[in-house]
């Protein structure tokens, strides 16, 4: 068969290793199949603040696996098994092997979102304002901060996304008034008798990026604006 073609040979190199968060604690890797690879070899070094910092990090071997088993076609993939901790950094290697023949691959950094918010709640009691609240993530470090998205249908949005004509996203640093743990937000640009739509995200600052959480899982929330604070008149 094919494989005698393979004995005796290096694994060709391998090409495009990269990491990516698939959420807050996984992350997943791809890269494109190699020649004559029996099996790979999966490398991490944990806590990783900067990419740059990869190439003298200490490695630990986290797992092996058949190739036939994670290149079933051209692409290769696989799922760190960890419950990694969010907002934080890894590096990532893998090895090709065929018999006591190896061949390293590039080294790929990546750095986990902050989990996402919970319980968003919204009040459209008072006049002329809109409270939301909700807890900071349940896991991991504090965000920097969160993204408030408000749309005038339930549909409006699907963070982490950018600002649209219909999607409007404002930028929150921090938790903004604390109150039995949880964060309050008021949103004065609000019209009278319109219903609002929100979402919660968190984000993360982690070497120059931003990382952006999934949206709180009760998003959105919905309340209708009651009324609108009348124009005070100045006597002259």
């Amino acid at each position: 068969g094919g494989w005698n073609l393979c004995q005796g040979q290096q694994p060709g190199v391998i090409e495009n290793l990269r990491a990516a968060s698939s959420n807050c604690q996984q992350v997943s890797l791809t890269w494109s199949a190699t020649t004559c690879a029996q099996e790979y070899e999966f490398y991490r070094a944990d806590d990783i603040s900067r990419s740059g910092d990869c190439q003298t990090a200490f490695y630990n071997q986290i797992a092996t696996k058949p190739a036939s088993e994670v290149c079933p076609t051209t692409q290769c993939s696989w799922t760190d098994p960890s419950l990694l901790t969010p907002m934080t950094g890894y590096c990532y290697k893998i090895v090709a092997k065929n018999d006591n023949l190896t061949r390293g691959s590039n080294i790929a950094w990546v750095a986990t979102p902050p989990c996402n918010p919970r319980n968003l709640a919204v009040d459209g009691k008072v006049c002329g304002k809109i409270t939301t609240s909700w807890l900071p993530p349940e896991a991991g470090p504090l965000p920097n901060g969160y993204y408030l998205y408000k749309g005038f249908r339930e549909n409006s949005c699907s963070p982490p996304q950018e600002p649209s004509s219909v999607c409007l996203k404002e930028k929150i640093i921090g938790c903004p008034n604390p109150k039995n743990g949880r964060c309050h937000w008021p949103d004065k640009k609000i019209v009278a008798n319109k219903t609002y739509y929100y979402w919660i995200t968190a984000y993360g600052i982690f070497d120059g990026q931003k990382l952006e959480s999934e949206p709180a899982e009760n998003s959105p929330q919905s309340t209708k604006s009651v009324c609108f604070p009348p124009v005070k008149w100045k006597e002259r």
